[in-house]
């Protein structure tokens, strides 16, 4: 589990209380975190893994699916949903992104991740978004 804070003023509690976004790539993780998400919370679950459905707004992503069938590693899957995540919610820039993907992967595996970002933010775009 891993929790990001992110806001335009100095945090003073570096503890996420109330996500208002949801990244749930495993059942296990949606019934532990995302079961009890608040109404008004965004989730994107990885379609490929995840069975249940949240009461609130629910983005499904095929992740691991499309991270194994269109780029051949399953293991890039985080990175596709980092992609869609961006997409659908413009948390941060996709150049952001990009650029944190590129500062944190291991040399050689640079153009799998950014393949792996730019499917996701196309999977984003064809996912039906209420």
């Amino acid at each position: 589990m891993s929790a990001v804070i992110i806001d335009d003023v100095p945090i003073l509690y570096p503890k996420v209380a109330t996500p208002d976004i949801y990244v749930i790539m495993s059942q296990e993780g949606f019934e532990k975190y995302g079961a009890g998400a608040d109404e008004k919370a965004v989730m994107l679950v990885d379609s490929t893994l995840v069975f249940s459905r949240p009461k609130c707004r629910c983005i499904e992503i095929p992740a691991t699916r499309e991270a194994k069938q269109s780029l051949g590693r399953d293991i890039v899957a985080n990175i596709v949903m980092l992609g869609a995540l961006v997409a659908s919610t413009h948390v941060v820039s996709e150049a952001a992104l990009e650029k944190a993907i590129l500062d944190s992967v291991p040399k050689g595996t640079e153009v799998l991740n950014q393949k792996a970002m730019k499917k996701g933010i196309e999977l984003a775009a064809g996912s039906s978004q209420p």
